[in-house]
């Protein structure tokens, strides 16, 4: 049968509208799809529902599943870099 490949994707804030939550990645009974390189993230209740524990395992290894920022980064003490400086003309 077929193999679906979910190649670098962000699969993010699904399944969080007003019906109950779903997860941003369902997988069937029986399938074994391929991701990689993807981010699985800010989901409804679980990021990923239906897989075998092994797959997840895997899927954990090459996907960053589960994890979001919660703020913007920010530099230290707030400050921001000073501009380079000026480069004189060449005449």
């Amino acid at each position: 049968g077929a193999i679906p490949r979910l190649l670098h994707n962000v699969i993010a804030a699904n399944g969080r509208g007003t019906r109950p939550g779903r997860a941003g990645v369902e997988v069937a009974p029986g399938a074994a799809p391929e991701l990689f390189g993807n981010i699985v993230a800010g989901n409804g209740v679980v990021e990923v529902a239906g897989a075998a524990a092994t797959l997840l395992e895997e899927w954990r290894h090459h996907n960053t599943i589960g994890m979001i920022p919660t703020a913007k980064p920010v530099r230290p003490g707030g400050a921001r870099r000073p501009p380079a400086p000026r480069v004189p003309a060449v005449k």
